[in-house]
C-alpha cells in the first residue's frame, strides 16, 4: 500500500473529515457486533474510529502506516484504544477480532493485485472464524459512468485525473496545503473474486446501509464474514 499521509495531510485530516461523519458511521457497524467486541481498524488514520468505539466499551486496535497518522492519533488519546505504525502485511495478533474495518476508501490505496490479496488474507489471519470485515471503496461502474470532476471544499481544490484502462484515479489538491492521493478503482467482480478465495462470504450495500447497490452508488459498503 502506497503512503501518501504525510504531516502535511495529518494535520488537516480530521478538518476534511467532520465528527459527526464519524458517528454515523459508528452507529451503522455497531450492527455487524455485540455489546463488548473486539475491533481492528486498518487504515485507522487519526484514529476517530476507535475513540468512538472505545468510548462504547469495546477493545480498540488502530493500525497504519502512516508514522504521521499514527502519531496524531496517540497524542489526541483519551481512551483505552490502542495505535500501531504498520501495515496489515506486517500485523499479526495473537488475539483475534471480532470485527475489522477499513474506512475511508483504504483498499483503494492498494494499487497492485497481488498487494490486494496480501490485505485480505492478513484480515483474514487476524479475524476469528464467523467475524465480520467492513470496508469502503469506489464503485468502479460509477466512476466510468460518471467522472470525478473538479471541487472546492474547506479552503482546498481537488483537481482529478483518471485513468480508466489502468483503473487509477488521482486526486491533486491545491490552495491552503497541496497534495496527491493516488487510488486504484479495482472491479467489484475482483474484489469479490479474491475475499471469496482468501475465505469470506461477500455482500454488497449502498454505503453505510443494507440497502440494495445499484450501478449509480459511487461508494460501496462490503460486508464480509470470515466463513473459513
Amino acid at each position: 500500500m502506497k503512503n501518501e499521509y504525510d504531516n502535511r495531510l495529518a494535520k488537516i485530516y480530521n478538518d476534511l473529515n467532520a465528527e459527526d461523519k464519524y458517528q454515523k458511521e459508528i452507529e451503522y457497524l455497531n450492527n455487524f457486533i455485540g455489546q463488548k467486541s473486539r475491533i481492528l481498524d486498518v487504515g485507522c488514520g487519526t484514529g476517530m474510529h476507535n475513540y468512538l468505539f472505545a468510548s462504547l466499551g469495546h477493545d480498540c486496535v488502530g493500525i497504519d502506516i502512516s508514522a504521521d497518522m499514527i502519531e496524531v492519533a496517540t497524542r489526541n488519546n483519551k481512551t483505552t484504544a490502542k495505535f500501531e505504525n504498520v501495515s496489515i502485511e506486517n500485523f499479526i495478533s495473537d488475539e483475534k477480532f471480532d470485527l475489522c474495518i477499513s474506512m475511508f476508501n483504504v483498499v483503494n490505496h492498494v494499487l497492485e493485485i497481488e498487494n490486494l490479496k496480501k490485505f485480505f488474507e492478513n484480515i483474514v489471519l487476524n479475524l476469528k472464524v464467523g467475524g465480520v470485515l467492513v470496508f469502503d471503496c469506489f464503485n468502479s461502474v460509477a466512476v466510468i459512468r460518471d467522472r470525478p470532476r473538479t471541487k472546492k471544499t474547506k479552503g482546498l481544490v481537488m483537481n482529478p485525473t483518471y485513468n480508466p484502462q489502468a483503473g487509477i484515479l488521482k486526486m491533486n489538491y491545491s490552495g491552503d496545503n497541496e497534495f496527491s492521493l493516488t487510488h486504484r478503482i479495482w472491479d467489484i467482480s475482483v474484489l469479490v473474486e479474491v475475499l471469496n478465495q482468501v475465505g469470506f462470504e461477500v455482500k454488497l450495500y449502498k454505503r453505510n446501509t443494507f440497502l440494495k447497490l445499484s450501478e449509480d452508488d459511487y461508494k460501496i459498503t462490503f460486508a464480509c464474514r470470515r466463513i473459513k
